[in-house]
């Protein structure tokens, strides 16, 4: 039987080799996950934030095509010049809807559709950067604005804050859930709700530590189990950008009564194509909102 003799110094330099490559493997490794969260750190505004601007020529045409819609103006606090939209009640003492859009949504098509809907007055307003509203949205504009709207509209007496309905549809749901912790509402409409823009996030980036990075939270579980206002949760059951576990996650920790209605073959972005959505809308309203 032969031995093979092993040199010391040759499998020193094997390992040696070896750590070396791992060593190198590793800082690959960290320089892509800094990369990767890096990017999603500077590229998250676009990534949330759909912006539709309009021109005046555009929102004249839009006056012009649905003469029921008037056009709303006012300043934040800050001086930002937001623009928005109203559409009447079909009848007079019928409860008003304060609207809060989608991400992509530029709302005077939604308002003019949830007023014909529900016979109620509709009233919202384009986020910073949508419409003809100037500036950039953020988290904190957008929340400061809510309240701007809602105390402005109030003082105006287009809102009643004894009998208003604060509806929200995606991104505008957590705006919904905000504003109603700081002010007054007869009821809460979330139309494809999520728990946490973070929570959404991190579902669909588990690679990232989004927690970390995100710069707008838009945290609705947080404000829930304080609030008490009757609540509809109107989700898509094949809702690809806000899978309904994160709506479900909401409604068990809000702290008031939930009806929910998930539209089983709605997805995200047709939801509001479905009548079974405007019918549980309508009976909603009649049972919490009438009187």
């Amino acid at each position: 039987m032969s031995v093979e003799n092993v040199n010391p110094d040759t499998a020193g330099k094997r390992i040696s080799r070896l750590k070396s490559r791992l060593r190198a493997a590793l800082i690959v490794l960290l320089l892509l996950e800094v990369g990767l969260h890096l990017i999603f750190y500077f590229t998250q505004d676009a990534l949330l934030f759909h912006r539709v601007p309009i021109t005046p020529a555009t929102a004249r045409d839009i006056l012009t095509r649905n003469p029921k819609l008037r056009m709303l103006e006012m300043t934040a606090a800050d001086g930002t010049r937001l623009q928005g939209w109203s559409a009447p009640a079909r009848d007079i003492g019928q409860a008003a809807i304060l609207f809060f859009g989608g991400n992509g949504d530029e709302i005077s098509g939604t308002v003019l559709r949830v007023a014909k809907a529900t016979g109620c007055a509709v009233v919202g307003l384009n986020y910073r950067g949508y419409g003809m509203s100037q500036g950039a949205p953020g988290e904190k504009q957008i929340f400061a604005d809510a309240l701007t709207v809602y105390d402005e509209l109030a003082r105006r007496k287009l809102i009643d804050p004894r009998s208003v309905i604060l509806m929200g549809r995606s991104l505008g749901s957590g705006v919904a859930v905000h504003l109603a912790g700081q002010r007054p509402a007869r009821a809460l409409v979330l139309i494809t709700p999520y728990d946490s823009v973070t929570s959404v996030a991190q579902s669909r980036y588990p690679f990232l530590w989004v927690r970390l990075i995100i710069k707008h939270p838009f945290d609705s579980l947080a404000h829930a189990p304080q609030l008490s206002w009757p609540m509809l949760m109107l989700v898509a059951g094949q809702d690809r950008t806000i899978p309904p576990s994160h709506a479900l996650r909401l409604a068990r920790h809000y702290g008031g009564t939930v009806t929910l209605r998930i539209i089983a073959n709605a997805g995200h972005d047709n939801i509001l194509n479905q009548q079974s959505l405007w019918d549980s809308m309508k009976t909603f309203l009649a049972d919490n909102c009438a009187g």
